[in-house]
């Protein structure tokens, strides 16, 4: 019972800490002060670099919409070929067929039919109402330079991708430019228009 009153002053209250561990509970409480305020530096610097990626760097989706899967179906020439035979098998149009295969095999350009599909994800709250992609094509050998770039865009009679929503587009298309074997595709979106008024565009499309 003595030992514990002498714990206590006249006051009623226990003696003060020692100044030593004063000092160090407040470089602890400081310490951990600037821990904090590094961590949320840090933060802020990584999403303002996200940000001014996304803003800067041509290989990324628009905000708030991606693309999930892209094809693009180029013209069989195996379609051509039937053709031509079908033509020549009639006698009174083998001169004609003739001269078809004649163009052909001189690099006469051929209109066929091709073919792209994407599909779109609305990953953000708003609606989509306009949607801008593009479709570039490149030789095997050349992924640096696209030998044709396609256009695409929603039309008005196609309702806006809901928020959540995933929307396929296909488009059919005359193909005038004879591609290399192999061709390979790229798709990108290139401008947008949110049902909140908002516009997106893709930088280098400018």
């Amino acid at each position: 019972m003595q030992q514990r009153r002498q714990n206590f002053d006249r006051q009623g209250r226990q003696p003060r800490q020692s100044i030593g561990k004063r000092i160090l509970r407040y470089a602890v409480y400081r310490l951990i002060q600037l821990t904090l305020l590094l961590v949320g530096a840090a933060a802020l610097v990584a999403y303002a670099a996200h940000s001014f990626q996304r803003a800067h760097d041509p290989n990324v989706d628009a905000i708030n919409l991606e693309i999930a899967s892209s094809r693009f179906d180029p013209p069989v020439k195996s379609h051509l070929d039937a053709t031509l035979r079908a033509i020549g098998s009639f006698n009174q149009r083998v001169s004609r067929a003739v001269s078809t295969v004649s163009n052909v095999e001189r690099g006469t350009k051929i209109t066929e039919r091709a073919a792209t599909e994407v599909k779109l994800h609305n990953t953000g709250a708003q609606e989509i109402s306009y949607v801008k992609w593009e479709c570039m094509l490149f030789d095997p050998k050349d992924a640096d330079h696209p030998v044709q770039r396609l256009s695409f865009e929603t039309d008005q009679q196609e309702k806006p991708i809901r928020a959540g929503e995933s929307r396929t587009f296909r488009r059919e298309f005359t193909l005038r430019q004879q591609l290399p074997d192999g061709v390979r595709s790229r798709f990108r979106i290139v401008r947008v228009s949110y049902a909140n008024g908002d516009n997106w565009q893709r930088p280098d499309s400018r």
